[in-house]
This record gives C-alpha cells, structure tokens and sequence, in this order.
C-alpha cells in the first residue's frame, strides 16, 4: 500500500491506522476536553465502527 500526505510525500507501507481526523495528522492543536464535549468524539467513534464494519465485510 502506498500512502499520499498531505504535502504530497509518498510513503511505502504495509498497513495504515484510520484515525478519523486528518487535523490529528496535520499538526494541528485540539483539546482533548472539548474534542469530548463538542460530540467529535462520537463522530470520530462512529467513522470507526463504519470503517470496521466495511473491514469485516470485506474480509469474509
């Protein structure tokens, strides 16, 4: 698998890690009380039941 970031550098790997949030990747500040307040992290749970659900059919 190859990965493409944002500024474009490719990286060779083997597997990736689905983090729900590109900002996280970025360098970007976040607050881990208002990342749990605002309800980003129930869309952030909710993007990784979706992905493991895909995962799962996928795979069978």
């Amino acid at each position: 698998m190859v990965q493409v970031t944002h500024d474009q550098e490719v990286i060779d790997t083997e597997a990736y890690l689905y983090i729900g949030d590109q900002a996280l990747l970025t360098g970007q500040e976040w607050d881990f009380d208002q990342f749990l307040t605002s309800g980003k992290e129930q869309k952030w749970l909710d993007d990784r039941c979706d992905f493991y659900e895909l995962f799962r059919v996928k795979s069978q």
